[in-house]
């Protein structure tokens, strides 16, 4: 039993690697190998920025509190295992399309959660690792170690990931207990999302002026002892103390444990127990819309529908918003950078520098790139509809533009602000704005028409590996940044507003022809499809 259940999960653990979500078919062996390929460099990529970072700490850290390094470097792969599983723990235990019907097989609950934390934890192990295996090298490397604090930092792997598992089952089911009582799951995973993001960089800007600080200590604060007990010892296990290695393993395993036998006793309860809904027709009119207003509410419930839509074509908006206000609030605290930049460019006011952020930060939705290729299967309920193909692209570019523009704006009204621009070179980098976002709608519209993806099986497929969204956002990234390198040449002689008329014209010509293929061969493409 045991072993075709293992089977069955270790098949899906693969099949991310071995599968191409798109067409719903096996990948080619070279195209696994290159997929597999890439994974690996990246997870060493990122293991040598952890190797850095524990080099740095290293240095800096005395020998007498040398339990602050795996201190640090441990609560780091906290929570990188944390940020990498706890949505897996939610899909593949509470949210598994299969539960139900495993359930309704002879097979005891218990063995459905082993193997469904098993693999939760191999995933886990996967994640740590990246910082954990550095941590160990560079402390074998630089300051030596111990034969018991080898032997403790070894064990560390699996202490730290019953730890993280426990956790993310924990967090998991706090994310399934607000997802039944909600009707939009899709709100409930994108706000979560969004709060992670946001902890991480919050986390991430201020990690390394708080270790610089913890390296320094020469007296370990009553805080840490109290609030971070548990990684207080852990620190001293890495140093090879048996009695806080048994301290901290058996508050993580007890937690483990009890995490454990708390799912597998109630797992019946927590993935059958869905809340369901009833809605209670009313008698009325029914309300006519004219043919926009109602192709462009179907893109805004298609766009809310879907969380990795939101989150991955859209995330920019948050982002945007959010630098804006930095911008409004610390301008002060810029001045002094941009006067040293004037200094440099002396025909610069800083807007040069301000607007290809502002364009950046604009590329980073790309909520036309994806869009035909969304609607899958499924193109033909549009077609049927008595719209023209135009007035489909319309409610399209709309939604990009609304969730995308008024941002952008409010992001160049805030570098315009920082950097203190004349009338002037606002206005234009305002209207420039607007032609580029507006250029950014057009393209990735362009390409999506131009290379659809509508056999996907997966929609991650169509948002992530479809070429029309890798092509629009690194294609725009290259135009941006060549724009604004073309500007180095002419910097002494050019001012900024000059140049960045240049660059608005030369947009506001693109969106024009863009608008003019869309309309002469994009109709037709479209048209053509399914």
């Amino acid at each position: 039993m045991l072993k075709a259940l293992f089977k069955k999960q270790f098949r899906e653990l693969a099949a991310l690697f071995l599968m191409d979500r798109r067409k719903g078919k096996a990948r080619s062996r070279a195209a696994a190998a290159v997929f597999i390929a890439f994974f690996a460099v990246m997870l060493v990529g990122l293991a040598f920025t952890f190797f850095t970072l524990a080099k740095g700490i290293l240095l800096s850290v005395s020998d007498e509190m040398m339990f602050l390094y795996y201190f640090v470097m441990g609560l780091i792969a906290v929570a990188i295992g944390l940020f990498g599983s706890v949505f897996n723990a939610y899909a593949t235990v509470f949210e598994a399309k299969d539960n139900e019907f495993l359930l309704s097989l002879p097979i005891p609950p218990r063995k459905i959660v082993f193997v469904r934390v098993t693999s939760l934890s191999l995933l886990s192990i996967l994640y740590e690792s990246v910082v954990l295996v550095p941590t160990f090298v560079a402390r074998m490397m630089y300051r030596g170690v111990t034969l018991l604090g080898a032997i403790n930092s070894f064990l560390l792997f699996f202490v730290l990931t019953a730890l993280v598992v426990a956790l993310s089952l924990a967090l998991a089911f706090v994310v399934a207990a607000i997802a039944r009582k909600v009707k939009r799951k899709s709100l409930v995973s994108v706000v979560l999302s969004v709060l992670l993001f946001a902890l991480y960089y919050f986390a991430y800007f201020r990690a390394q002026n708080a270790i610089m600080r913890l390296s320094q200590m020469t007296v370990v604060p009553k805080a840490i002892k109290t609030w971070l007990f548990l990684f207080y010892h852990m620190g001293w296990a890495a140093e090879g103390k048996a009695a806080s290695m048994a301290i901290f393993s058996g508050i993580s395993f007890g937690a483990f444990f009890l995490a454990y036998f708390a799912l597998s006793r109630f797992f019946i309860r927590f993935t059958t127990s869905k809340k369901s809904f009833s809605v209670q027709g009313k008698k009325g009119k029914i309300r006519v819309r004219k043919k926009g207003v109602a192709l462009f509410s179907r893109e805004i419930k298609r766009f809310l529908s879907s969380p990795n839509y939101i989150l991955n074509c859209a995330f920019g908006t948050l982002l945007m918003l959010a630098a804006g206000v930095f911008l409004f609030v610390k301008a002060k605290s810029l001045y002094a950078l941009i006067d040293s930049l004037r200094a440099v460019l002396p025909k610069s006011g800083g807007a040069i520098v301000a607007m290809p952020i502002v364009f950046l930060a604009a590329a980073m939705n790309d909520l036309t790139a994806p869009s035909v290729s969304l609607e899958g299967n499924k193109l033909w309920i549009v077609r049927s509809l008595p719209v023209s193909s135009e007035e489909v692209f319309r409610a399209k570019i709309l939604l990009h533009l609304v969730l995308t523009l008024f941002p952008a704006l409010f992001l160049a009204a805030a570098g315009c602000y920082a950097i203190r621009a004349d009338a002037l070179t606002a206005l234009i980098s305002i209207f420039g704005t607007a032609a580029f976002v507006l250029f950014s709608a057009l393209f990735g519209l362009t390409l999506n028409l131009v290379k659809p993806s509508l056999d996907w099986t997966s929609e991650n497929a169509a948002l992530k590996q479809s070429p029309s969204v890798l092509i629009s956002i690194f294609g725009e990234y290259f135009i941006v940044m060549a724009l604004a390198a073309l500007y180095l040449p002419f910097a002494k002689v050019l001012r900024d507003e000059t140049y960045l008329a240049i660059l608005l014209f030369l947009f506001a010509a693109a969106d024009g022809a863009l608008a003019l293929w869309l309309k002469k061969v994009g109709t037709k493409k479209f048209e053509s499809l399914g």
